[in-house]
């Protein structure tokens, strides 16, 4: 926003402020308290329509402080334009509206987008309960942001354990950020000295916890470096041992299959004399056979011979006695038949 509309913006704010301070609290009358309230109506809803624009200049421009601050100007004015109605409402809220003002002036400045206000004060309030420093908004940038992301995070923040602690922290952290900028010698700007001091304690914890991590990973390493040494150690001596087992067994083994070879020979060898010897035995009772099958062949064909000579010699004198007979009987029948 320009010079000229933070101009216009601080003074609506302030006029609006006062007016209601006078209306409400001072409770000035005559003409000049017939006008007071009225004015002061229109006052904060012009307020309220500015801080609708700071919060989307604000907003768009990537600054969250100066967006925050419009939502806090805008809740602001429409708050003291609604308790308009209720004088001792409207009483308290000018109170608080001053209050905010005169702490802003105090550490320092009450301009729009940079100081202390009571628009800060309101819009700090809401942005820790409902905003981008509640814990619903880790809750929702957990979950990746989004639709989902930020209905669980409006969720958590509605939550009534939750709603105490965002609120817990974010009026500590006014406390201390009003304390820090009054303090310091920078006048105009706003530092969050809260969120410093959470992370310097953040920090803190983190460090702690890395050296404690690192001293548990050393002794963790240390110990495995020991036990791998052991496992190294009997590594080795059961490879000896083994390498020992493995030559007795192929000594052994070795002369298994000596033993065995020898005494396969000595078999074989025996069983090829015996073999032999049977072989020889075996051609010997083949000659005698043969030998007694042609002596008994012999003698068959002796006595085949001789029975064939006397056979033949029977029947050659049965043949010549026959032919007797015939020319007996022959010369018989002869002389019979002449008679």
């Amino acid at each position: 926003m320009s010079g000229a509309w933070d101009t216009v913006n601080d003074v609506v704010n302030w006029a609006g402020n006062a007016g209601d301070f006078a209306d409400d609290i001072l409770k000035v009358g005559g003409k000049a308290g017939k006008y007071l309230g009225p004015a002061g109506i229109a006052l904060d809803v012009a307020s309220a329509g500015m801080g609708i624009a700071n919060a989307v200049d604000g907003f768009q421009s990537g600054n969250q402080d100066e967006g925050w601050n419009g939502v806090g100007q805008t809740a602001n004015g429409a708050i003291g334009a609604g308790l308009s109605a209720y004088p001792p409402g409207a009483a308290a809220f000018a109170a608080y509206s001053i209050l905010g003002d005169g702490l802003g002036a105090i550490s320092g400045g009450i301009e729009a987008d940079t100081a202390f206000n009571a628009d800060s004060m309101t819009g700090g309030m809401l942005r820790g309960m409902f905003g981008d420093e509640s814990m619903g908004a880790d809750v929702a940038n957990s979950l990746g942001g989004g639709a989902l992301g930020w209905t669980a995070g409006t969720l958590a923040n509605l939550n009534p354990v939750t709603m105490g602690l965002n609120q817990a922290d974010t009026v500590a952290g006014g406390i201390v950020n009003w304390a820090g900028n009054m303090i310091d010698s920078d006048e105009g700007t706003r530092d969050d000295y809260w969120g410093m001091a959470k992370n310097a304690v953040g920090n803190g914890v983190s460090s702690a916890a890395g050296a404690v991590g690192r001293g548990i990973g050393s002794a963790a390493s240390a110990v495995g470096g020991g036990i791998m040494s052991a496992g190294r150690g009997i590594g080795n001596a059961a490879g000896a041992v083994g390498r020992g087992i493995g030559s007795a067994a192929s000594t052994v083994g070795n002369g298994i299959v000596g033993g065995a070879r020898a005494v396969g020979n000595g078999i074989g060898t025996a069983a090829s004399a015996v073999g032999s010897g049977l072989a020889s035995a075996g051609r010997g009772i083949g000659s005698a056979a043969s030998a007694v099958g042609s002596g008994i062949a012999g003698g068959a064909r002796a006595v085949g011979n001789g029975i064939g000579s006397a056979a033949s010699a029977v029947g050659g004198g049965i043949a010549s006695a026959g032919r007797g007979i015939g020319n007996a009987a022959s010369g018989a029948y002869n002389a019979v038949a002449s008679w």
